[in-house]
């Protein structure tokens, strides 16, 4: 451009007839009309430059330039209705699209302070904090393969606050639950956090569940580092599929409830058989502090300098009554009243005989049961109640805490009896004064409480 527009110059001052202020004039001329057939060329050109790509365009299939479509294997939706929140999932356009939910596997960065956990369950995934449970700041997490729908009836219940995040861009919400709603006796170690963090693109769901000890922010960042990856059938990490999880409610608690029994009920100095086994409590002493007692008889979890007074006697403490709920318009497990109760030892002496034909492990120190009879002559276990860590303890399982002949470690509670031997030993419960008449010592093999042969015998006359 510079070198055309010096030749313009000097050719116009070639003519020595034109005065200077003419020549000035021509030389302007000369410029006006060399940048109008520049701006004409460079129109043209671009002219035929949009036509080429236009045509261009036009011979592309679209695909080719588009951006990928993700198809969602399902969509998820959360809902907080006063205590619950309702969690909907709906696989229905997969369904019509026939697109089999693919294998993932799971990659993260092992927390801190963590060691993994090996519950064994299939596509569970534990996280233990490595000073132990007490701390509060154990976690763990599910994987979920969202192979079906569900509208309905499928919630977490007892939710005291509920937040919706995202995850690295996926939809996920965080739930603080109640344990016990009103309760100034809160365990350290209770999971009573929850979060779900949706991988609609893949197909699964991750349901975690933490301690009380474990932040929002904490498992927040923990989450935020999970990734998830197609792969092989052979890569994949382990999971459960949501049609084999048989719970319509994802995290209910069933305490606090007046429960009708039945079974076989005894008075102290009657006898129980149960299993090949005769059971007979042949004394009975009620005390206000554990004189006599051997201090390698107590159960590890009774911690005596929290539960007796300066003179040895039993403290009292303020006992919360517990009152049941349906976690959804209530909460499952809520304080109805506090009351300041004192502490008894129960001190009972047991005959126990093996009646069978062969060598029997037998647990001596059977669990308590409190009991009502009521109007109609049914018999139903009284409602729960908490407690202060040190007394919760005292009555944990509500199992004896006291063995005097007791052959300590994991056989603490248990004796082998030679067929027809008999043996006596002494055991002692820590039970509230006002429960003392509606104790029972219950006899069974465990878990199957109010069967037809389970015995029930009452530590007080």
């Amino acid at each position: 451009m510079k070198y055309d527009l010096e030749e313009l110059i000097n050719e116009t001052y070639k003519n020595k007839q034109e005065p200077p202020e003419q020549l000035n004039i021509s030389v302007l001329k000369k410029m006006e009309e060399h940048v109008m057939k520049k701006k004409q060329k460079t129109n043209k050109m671009m002219k035929i430059a949009a036509a080429a790509c236009a045509v261009l365009l036009l011979a592309i299939p679209a695909g080719v330039i588009a951006a990928p479509k993700i198809v969602n294997y399902f969509k998820s939706e959360v809902k907080k209705d006063q205590y619950a929140v309702d969690i909907s999932v709906n696989t229905e356009q997969n369904k019509k699209l026939k697109k089999k939910i693919p294998y993932v596997s799971l990659s993260y960065h092992l927390p801190d302070k963590y060691r993994e956990g090996g519950s064994g369950l299939k596509g569970w995934y534990e996280f233990n904090y490595k000073s132990g449970a007490h701390a509060g700041k154990d976690f763990s997490f599910e994987l979920v393969q969202m192979d079906k729908s569900v509208d309905k009836d499928y919630y977490v219940d007892d939710v005291k606050q509920a937040d919706n995040l995202k995850i690295s861009g996926h939809k996920a919400i965080y739930m603080n639950r109640y344990y016990i709603k009103d309760s100034r006796y809160i365990k350290n170690d209770t999971y009573n956090k929850s979060m779900f963090v949706f991988y609609e693109e893949y197909g699964y769901m991750i349901r975690y569940y933490a301690m009380s000890g474990v932040s929002k922010k904490d498992l927040s960042n923990f989450a935020s580092q999970v990734k998830l990856k197609k792969c092989k059938k052979s890569e994949a990490s382990g999971y459960v599929r949501l049609s084999e999880k048989t719970q319509k409610n994802l995290q209910g608690q069933e305490r606090g409830k007046d429960t009708k029994i039945k079974g076989i009920f005894k008075n102290a100095g009657d006898n129980v058989k149960y299993d090949d086994a005769e059971y007979e409590i042949a004394s009975v002493g009620i005390k206000d502090d554990i004189s006599g007692l051997y201090g390698k008889g107590f159960s590890s979890t009774v911690d005596l300098q929290e539960i007796l007074d300066k003179n040895g006697k039993l403290k009292s403490y303020r006992r919360e009554t517990l009152k049941g709920g349906d976690g959804r318009h209530s909460a499952s497990i809520s304080v109805a009243d506090t009351k300041t109760v004192k502490q008894k030892m129960v001190y009972i002496t047991m005959k126990i005989k093996n009646t069978g034909k062969e060598e029997k492990i037998i647990n001596v120190c059977r669990p308590l049961t409190y009991l009502r009879k009521t109007k109609d002559g049914s018999w139903r276990i009284l409602e729960e109640y908490n407690r202060p860590e040190a007394f919760r303890n005292c009555q944990l399982d509500k199992c004896a805490q006291y063995f005097q002949e007791t052959d300590g470690g994991y056989r603490f509670y248990l004796k082998t009896l030679k067929p027809g031997q008999e043996e006596i030993y002494h055991i002692g419960y820590f039970v509230d004064e006002d429960l003392l008449d509606k104790a029972y010592i219950q006899i069974d093999g465990g878990g199957d409480s109010g069967k037809d042969n389970t015995g029930y015998i009452k530590i007080t006359k």
